[in-house]
């Protein structure tokens, strides 16, 4: 089976790669695949409620189509996902340049270039010459990321401890409703929180008590909450085979007030 090729990093399972640069570990993230932001698409796949919707009926629901490429989200194991449906995310496999034996019969491809090279002289000299005429024929001679040819392209420049911290943000509140935002805040940050004792409701007086002995109180809810805002937009879009992406209405506006 030929070995695959990704523009972003891929999930490791021991953290040994041949890889130059390896994204950092999220705080908190307990395997070696949580840093890969393919890990993240999967994760903010399952929390989508259509797509388990689709799961639930074997295929048959409102993201039908995204079903048949990614199948059946609904086991934790990701690793086990991950081995079957990498492809979804690899690049094409690289063309290698071949010679052409009947030239007779020869039919060149789309975006490659023919020459006739001869054979006579020293091959310094060769090579030279077949570099300065890909020079003048390719589209991008430089050192840079490419674009993404794979089925399912990664949008962006994806920051993986922010993935990871919208991620458990979301799951946090799911699974604790009425757990305030500031203490979603703390726990992300690594603190100790009852969080049975802080998700009961409060009244006017022990709101008011609960603000005073939090410090940065509102500074921290409106992090947190926004957190959770962006984790539901990525939700929706993940949705739609597009991983990660925002409100695209406020992305446009922030792209607008940019250029003013």
């Amino acid at each position: 089976m030929p070995k695959l090729h990704f523009i972003q990093a891929a999930p490791l399972k021991t953290g040994k790669t041949t890889r130059k640069s390896q994204p950092k570990r999220p705080g908190g993230a307990k395997a070696e695949w949580e840093r890969s932001v393919y890990y993240y698409w999967w994760a903010f796949l399952r929390e989508n409620e259509d797509y388990l919707l689709t799961c639930e009926g074997n295929g048959i629901g409102p993201c039908a189509k995204l079903y048949e490429d990614f199948g059946d989200l609904r086991d934790d194991d990701f690793w086990k996902w991950w081995r079957g449906h990498n492809h979804l995310f690899a690049e094409p496999a690289e063309r290698k340049i071949i010679v052409v034996e009947d030239v007779a019969g020869f039919e060149p491809q789309p975006k490659t270039l023919v020459l006739e090279i001869p054979l006579e002289g020293k091959l310094s000299h060769r090579i030279t010459q077949i570099r300065r005429e890909l020079s003048k024929h390719m589209s991008d001679t430089r050192h840079r990321k490419p674009k993404s040819e794979a089925k399912y392209k990664v949008h962006s420049k994806p920051v993986i401890s922010a993935l990871h911290a919208y991620l458990r943000t979301w799951q946090l509140r799911k699974a604790h409703p009425t757990l305030p935002f500031a203490d979603i805040y703390a726990i992300l940050n690594g603190e100790e929180v009852d969080i049975e004792e802080a998700s009961k409701p409060k009244t006017k007086m022990t709101k008011s008590k609960y603000r005073t002995n939090n410090a940065g109180w509102p500074k921290h809810t409106h992090a947190a909450y926004r957190k959770h805002k962006f984790a539901k937009e990525i939700i929706a879009n993940v949705g739609k085979g597009i991983f990660p992406l925002f409100n695209q209405k406020r992305v446009r506006k922030r792209v607008l007030n940019r250029s003013v």
